[in-house]
């Protein structure tokens, strides 16, 4: 069994020169148990034997590129997420976040030897009549958000994406967001998600109107933007996506900022087919994917990919150390 860390120089912990302290101490674990392992960085990912565990080292991007690039593969290795990024939605539902948090480099590959592998689910966008199709496996945004990772993609290109510091990726975002309200006008307009044109879903024979001024998202798992709870039903190993629904900017700036939970529009969908009008956005697990065109789509899944998940108790504090110990790896899918 080979260990292939795959690295992201650019998500949030910095320049690739910043995750040096993590390297070598993930470098030094594995070589103090034997583990066969290598580093790559994301864009050199190539060839995975069947005995490879990826270990995807980055954040929700990181994972939408890797997973990308991995749906080609006849045989996909099963992956593990150190979060090295500034949301992490997806490390957080898979239990990694806290695994990482916790345990550090060591109590990460306690983890990784204990865990077990489960269903990840991975769906298609695509336009009736056009080439375009994307890839998601934590959710699909269109409207206002995608908005703001707009303006979020233009101040990394502005500045650079070579951040030395996580608070700079997270001060971005803040400045994104304030330009979105800026560009949108006051979000507390009663009218302001009454305009032209809207995202209109059709379900057996019923169409539903979703303002194109708010947000429309189709999560694949229970939480968004950096870890804000959307639900707790949703579920990334079910074969079925959520949708949910901010109507006007009012809505999702009050989530935003105190993680008023909105109601679930449509749940537990199969395949959903949905029109957009001219000039909405669209991103993809926080990538831009740009204006999309307008006509007909369909969501559907695309492959079930092999994910490892650590087991619940496999960190157990001390209280009398500050260390972690590692539990029984019974039914260790990893040898």
């Amino acid at each position: 069994m080979e260990i292939v860390f795959t690295i992201n120089p650019y998500s949030g912990y910095g320049a690739l020169k910043g995750k040096k302290k993590v390297l070598e101490e993930l470098k030094s674990v594995c070589s103090a148990r034997g583990i066969s392992h290598r580093f790559l960085v994301d864009e050199q990912l190539n060839f995975f034997s069947k005995d490879t565990v990826l270990v995807i080292c980055g954040g929700d991007g990181a994972i939408f590129r890797t997973i990308n690039y991995i749906l080609k593969l006849g045989s996909p290795p099963p992956f593990a997420i150190i979060p090295m990024g500034t949301g992490n939605d997806i490390a957080r539902a898979t239990g990694w976040y806290e695994i990482w948090e916790r345990g550090g480099a060591s109590g990460f590959i306690d983890a990784l030897i204990a865990s077990r592998c489960n269903d990840f689910d991975v769906w298609e966008l695509s336009r009736r009549g056009g080439n375009e199709k994307w890839c998601f496996s934590a959710y699909l945004g269109i409207g206002l958000d995608a908005k703001g990772v707009k303006y979020y993609e233009a101040l990394l290109s502005f500045w650079g994406r070579m951040v030395k510091f996580p608070f700079m990726k997270r001060l971005y975002y803040i400045l994104a967001g304030i330009r979105l309200l800026i560009s949108e006008g006051s979000p507390f307009k009663r009218d302001a998600g009454n305009i032209k044109g809207a995202v209109t879903i059709k379900e057996d024979d019923v169409c539903f109107e979703c303002p194109s001024k708010g947000v429309l998202l189709f999560s694949n798992i229970g939480n968004y933007m950096g870890g804000v709870w959307l639900s707790d039903s949703t579920r990334f190993d079910d074969g079925l996506l959520d949708i949910f629904l901010w109507p006007t900017p009012k809505d999702f700036l009050k989530f935003a900022i105190r993680g008023t939970p909105p109601a679930i529009f449509k749940k537990d969908i199969k395949k959903v087919f949905f029109s957009i009008p001219k000039g909405l956005y669209g991103q993809a697990d926080g990538e831009f994917l740009g204006e999309l065109p307008s006509g007909d789509y369909c969501i559907g899944l695309s492959r079930v990919l092999p994910i490892l998940i650590p087991p619940k108790g496999v960190l157990a504090l001390q209280p009398s150390e500050t260390k972690f110990c590692l539990a029984s790896p019974a039914n260790s899918t990893i040898a």
